[in-house]
């Protein structure tokens, strides 16, 4: 009796100390993301508004009532997240960073948990070592997507939520939790549908053909079916509700282009984990240490084409009798992989480098099935297993030594701080602004100064902009001043179309490329608006 009681405590104590292990390291997570966060990312109104966005759910508004939002409104996805923070710490300009470093650190966390599905404890710590090198040391450009909101890593960890509960153990109450997720995901971005709901159809298609059986993946179609049929449903009663509206569709990409957006996607892919800077500007991280990261390329683009080749093995060879199915989650995440590069291809439009963050999501899959193809056991007990592990340590302690060059290096410089201070100088806490202007001097203020985005209209007078914007924003009876940047040209905010919608100003400001322009009256635009 004596020896089972001390036993037991034993086991509590393991048990204890695991715990504490976990938290303390996603605690570490949290804090170097949150860190590598504040010194690669600038911030912008798209980050912003989201934080207004959770500032209208920290409210009660649930159904955003008053809001015009893109298709992609993050609506049940990355606003939650944001409006639980604000509605314990309120609107504050620090959001920007922490809150994304917060989304990130649970993808982390869930992706830890898949890459180390396999047996034995040396495959699961090599795979915990690849999960963490690649997703928490980040090269300052992907950093710039990766740790900055929203760039749909909200939809990215309620996919690997679900691809978590579809695997594996096959019980009605998983499949139904994955179906909530991912009928969630649909709601707020529709990238939901190519990242997680289509690639979950399609893995259970799979293994019915590499199984040789309907059960096999009939759950996974039966999931992916059925998120869709709750999302529209939900979606019908929220209209009815008074919901949010959504803002016209974009026009998607022909084929041709589609298909030419390929190449320039995966190039992407190799800049964002660091082989090169390409057009993201030099990196912080010495060119020495910076041969790790083409290394890392190397070996996620090897565990990428492993389990593709896997995959398209498994759908003419018979499985055998012993089979554990383990390549379930593998091919899955390849799927999911190549859904993230269709995505870049289908809305690329500009060729330009801000839209390289439609990649991240296939850049976390790709890192996963890395963990998972060189952590398996026939990998860690051949007899490269000492060579290959020399060469990893190397690899290792340079990746880890880079990202203390990224967090040192001083924090991108956020130039509308000084319109901020201008405004707080003259004493201006209500006006009018371009988009660009508008919500990241708000956030950036911590709400303190309150500036709402518009657009020069078709018949060139200033409008509310019809876009990422709420109603009763342009009601306020102490809006008096309008804010432009003369350098930028998309909202087509000039001196003329403010002077022929609101007269002439008493006082216009100047710091930097910014105007501002100050009236003796209130100033305001209709509800309706315009979007361009």
């Amino acid at each position: 009796m004596v020896s089972e009681s001390i036993a037991a405590l034993t086991d509590h104590g393991i048990r204890r100390r695991h715990r504490l292990v976990k938290v303390a390291f996603a605690v570490g997570v949290f804090v170097i993301l949150g860190i590598t966060s504040y010194h690669s990312v600038g911030g912008n109104s798209d980050g912003a508004t989201i934080v207004l966005e959770g500032q209208s759910l920290a409210r009660g508004h649930l159904l955003l009532h008053g809001w015009i939002l893109s298709q992609d409104s993050f609506w049940t996805v990355d606003a939650l997240f944001y409006g639980l923070f604000v509605r314990v710490f309120g609107v504050h300009a620090w959001m920007l960073h922490l809150v994304p470093a917060f989304i990130a650190t649970l993808i982390v966390l869930v992706a830890c948990h898949l890459a180390t599905t396999r047996n034995g404890d040396y495959s699961r710590r090599i795979a915990l070592i690849i999960v963490t090198l690649g997703l928490v040391f980040p090269v300052s450009a992907w950093a710039q997507f990766y740790l900055a909101g929203p760039y749909h890593l909200g939809t990215t960890l309620y996919c690997l939520a679900a691809f978590a509960l579809v695997t594996g153990e096959q019980r009605p109450i998983r499949y139904l939790v994955a179906a909530l997720l991912l009928s969630a995901g649909i709601l707020g971005d529709l990238q939901t549908l190519s990242l997680g709901v289509l690639p979950i159809a399609a893995a259970g298609l799979v293994a019915m053909v590499r199984a040789w059986s309907l059960r096999a993946g009939a759950g996974r179609v039966a999931v992916a079916a059925a998120s869709g049929v709750l999302a529209i449903g939900t979606r019908e009663v929220a209209d009815r509700l008074g919901a949010f509206t959504l803002a016209p569709a974009r026009t998607p990409n022909t084929l041709s282009l589609s298909l030419s957006n390929v190449v320039p996607g995966l190039h992407y892919a190799t800049y964002l984990l660091g082989a090169t800077t390409g057009p993201f500007g030099n990196s912080p991280i010495p060119s020495v240490l910076n041969l790790a990261h083409l290394a890392e390329v190397v070996f996620v683009a090897l565990g990428a084409l492993v389990a593709l080749f896997a995959l398209l093995r498994g759908l003419v060879t018979k499985p055998p009798a012993d089979d554990d199915r383990h390549w379930e989650l593998d091919d899955l995440l390849v799927i999911a992989m190549l859904g993230s590069l269709g995505t870049y291809a289908y809305l690329a439009t500009t060729g330009s480098d801000a839209e390289a963050r439609y990649l991240s999501s296939g850049l976390i899959f790709a890192i996963i099935l890395c963990a998972r193809v060189f952590s398996r056991p026939l990998v860690t007990r051949s007899r490269l297993r000492r060579p290959l592990g020399t060469v990893g340590a190397i690899v290792a302690l340079a990746i880890v030594a880079g990202g203390g060059y990224t967090v040192s290096a001083p924090a991108p410089p956020q130039q509308i701080n000084a319109l901020v201070a201008l405004l707080e100088a003259r004493h201006l806490t209500d006006g009018l602004g371009g988009y660009w202007s508008a919500s990241i001097t708000t956030v950036l203020s911590d709400d303190a100064i309150r500036v709402r985005p518009v657009i020069t209209g078709p018949t060139g007078s200033i409008e509310r902009y019809a876009r990422q914007s709420l109603d009763s924003w342009y009601v306020s009876p102490a809006t008096n001043f309008l804010v432009y940047n003369a350098d930028v040209n998309i909202d087509a905010i000039t001196r003329a179309s403010a002077r022929a919608t609101f007269g002439p100003a008493r006082h216009v400001y100047a710091v930097g490329p910014w105007r501002v322009l100050v009236y003796a009256h209130t100033i305001h635009v209709g509800k309706i608006g315009y979007s361009a």
